[in-house]
């Protein structure tokens, strides 16, 4: 069996870096992050509570799915 060699781009460790490197430069940024993270993990139930809500209110099965 043959083995298919995965080689990563280039330009993803160039984000990688940057993204170390203005860590590193600017400590705010280091501070706000894990906020920036948590904030899709939050948001997320909440946007799909009140689609669903929305749902109930306009009695739209399809919407429901």
């Amino acid at each position: 069996m043959d083995k298919i060699a995965l080689i990563e781009p280039s330009w993803g460790m160039d984000i990688i870096n940057w993204g170390i490197d203005i860590q590193t430069k600017y400590e705010w940024i280091s501070n706000l992050a894990p906020i920036f993270a948590d904030i899709f993990v939050l948001a997320y139930p909440i946007f799909l509570v009140s689609i669903y809500i929305y749902a109930i209110a306009k009695k739209e099965p399809q919407t429901k799915q």
